[in-house]
């Protein structure tokens, strides 16, 4: 397989490079007073989910399947499901928040739903993948040049407020009953990990996402090899090149999606952000039998420091 990973990962950035000129040519550019028309967000929603494909593809992930995991009523963790009043009325839930292996989940959610992210500002400017996350609608926030020390608050508080904002639109127009809601406002992914796991725990959630008490729905992602493969697909402790030639070089995998419903806090009931991630972390966890450990992203990057993995932990070192 290793002799077709040239050719593979050349396909994988010709797709990638098509799409971006079809972002470019259809999506206002950063500050035009022009908008693109719902019909022309379709249109890139349904390239772009057949982009993501075909490159999932070139990457040998060339199964995804999707279980809608049931509501457990046995456990009183304060939380309800959203339950439709008739059949395929849209959910009011702008808000997915899913668990992170690796780069591939993105294209894995773009293929699915071609949802929005939250992603650094300076991500918007990014030549190629800035014209893409603008047509996605992305959440861009601004992180301190000290935030990967510390938490940048202000970055928190203003990814929260466009959230909120986002998730009271799609309310309205759930209520209104106005079509392509998910085009008009696409549920935003957000990865409250805030780094990649191995894929077989999941890690202390940031309570940013937690923040509104708005509808939230679970998703997690597990990754399995189909023929061929022997290399694991969670980017956790190589570097970035490392990984890429490495998942070129092998066979098939397949995705295996579940997704809870929507859930938020009982009306009435008092329950701050992190006992909201807390008990979404659990029920995420008894549905796909990933273990709950209480590591974060600040263990990952002293455990990277030690093994001396710059370029996967964004640490200089003298």
């Amino acid at each position: 397989m290793a002799v077709w990973a040239p050719w593979r990962a050349c396909l994988a950035l010709l797709g990638t490079l098509c799409f971006a000129a079809i972002c470019a040519a259809t999506i206002p550019p950063p500050g035009s007073t022009r908008v693109a028309n719902l019909g022309t967000k379709k249109v890139v929603a349904r390239l772009g989910r057949a982009s993501a494909r075909f490159v999932l593809w070139t990457m040998g992930v060339v199964r995804i399947h999707v279980t809608d995991v049931p509501w457990d009523d046995g456990r009183d963790d304060g939380l309800i499901p959203w339950k439709p009043s008739q059949a395929n009325e849209p959910s009011p839930c702008a808000l997915w928040v899913s668990n992170h292996v690796s780069f591939v989940d993105v294209l894995v959610h773009m293929a699915m739903h071609f949802p929005s992210f939250v992603s650094r500002e300076e991500t918007g400017r990014t030549p190629l993948v800035g014209g893409i996350a603008r047509a996605m609608d992305c959440v861009f926030v601004r992180r301190e040049k000290d935030s990967m020390v510390g938490s940048d608050e202000s970055g928190i508080v203003r990814g929260s407020e466009e959230l909120a904002r986002r998730a009271a639109l799609r309310d309205r127009l759930v209520k209104d009953q106005a079509s392509d809601v998910d085009v008009r406002v696409p549920p935003v992914v957000v990865f409250a990990e805030g780094t990649t796991s191995n894929g077989e725990q999941l890690l202390t959630f940031r309570t940013g996402a937690f923040l509104s008490n708005r509808w939230i729905r679970p998703v997690v992602l597990r990754y399995r090899p189909l023929w061929w493969a022997s290399f694991s697909l969670a980017w956790e402790s190589i570097s970035a090149l490392q990984h890429v030639v490495l998942m070129f070089s092998q066979g098939g995998y397949a995705v295996d999606v579940l997704r809870m419903p929507p859930c938020a806090p009982k009306p009435g009931t008092s329950m701050d952000p992190a006992a909201f991630s807390r008990a979404v972390r659990a029920r995420m966890s008894a549905s796909s039998g990933l273990p709950c450990v209480s590591a974060t992203f600040a263990d990952k990057r002293a455990y990277h420091a030690h093994l001396a993995i710059p370029s996967a932990t964004h640490v200089k070192r003298d």
